[in-house]
Order: C-alpha cells, then structure tokens, then sequence
C-alpha cells in the first residue's frame, strides 16, 4: 500500500482508519529501501533502513496498546516478503562491531521472520509446513493471507 516513515504522517493514517465503525486493514512497508540496499550492498544503508522499519514497527506496537490495550481485536503481522543478499554478521568478539558479508546481489529462497500478536495471531500454527533445524517452524508465505481471511471473520 504505502512507504511511510514512523511519524505523524503514520499516527494520522491509523487514526483516520480507526473511525471507521467496521474496523481496518492496513498493510505498511516501512524502510522500503532496504532490498535496494542489498543488492547494491550498501551497508550504511541497510542499517539505516532496517532502524526506518524498527522505528516504524515500534510506532504501530505503540499505537495499538494505546487503542486496543489487550490486543482482542488487532492482529499485527510484521515479516518480509524475501530476503536479498544473503546477509551474513559474523561476530568478531566483544567491543568490535560484527562484520556484515553479502553473498549475493540477488533475491535468495531463505526463510524470513514472522513475527505476529494478537486476535488470530494462534492461527499461525495451523499453516506450519515444516521445520528448519536452525530457524524452526515455517509457513508458506500464501498462509498469511489465509489467517488473516480467517482472523477477520
């Protein structure tokens, strides 16, 4: 839907869609600038990206606890809709900043995180495909949208 930046712009959009009697969706892509990044391997620039959508995630967790304290009738989902790059951090000890290595300038078929809470969140469970020994259990990505038809009824 939208690229916005973790500000009034975002707060003003919630609010407008909450007057609405019926409820909203909403889908925003925040740091949408990170899969460029990436490909370029731009690593200042995929830090600042990745703090945009940290920021951004932050500003939404915060207006939901604020209008729907108990989370009983939202549904919040933050994921990716792939990973580029093949990002690698390597940790180089304690009081040196890790080391960011690509391993690609392309899209990759690398799981990415799901994170979800609230009403129908549990839904997750029942779209697990199968389980990766390092990452856990995963879904299809086409599963989001059968929680979230499921979640909104």
């Amino acid at each position: 839907c939208c690229a916005v930046a973790p500000g009034p712009e975002l707060l003003g959009a919630l609010n407008a869609l909450a007057r609405n009697s019926r409820g909203f969706a909403v889908m925003i892509e925040s740091g949408g600038a990170v899969d460029w990044a990436a490909h370029d391997h731009q690593k200042g620039r995929l830090v600042e990206e990745q703090l945009a959508h940290h920021e951004a995630v932050q500003a939404v967790y915060d207006w939901i606890r604020v209008n729907d304290p108990d989370f009983r009738e939202t549904l919040l989902i933050v994921t990716s809709d792939h990973e580029t790059g093949n990002l690698r951090v390597r940790d180089r000890g304690p009081g040196v900043l890790p080391e960011i290595v690509f391993g690609s300038k392309d899209h990759t078929n690398h799981l990415v995180p799901l994170y979800a809470i609230g009403a129908g969140s549990e839904l997750f469970r029942e779209q697990v495909v199968g389980r990766d020994p390092v990452r856990g259990d995963y879904i299809d990505n086409t599963a989001i949208y059968r929680v979230i038809r499921k979640a909104v009824r």
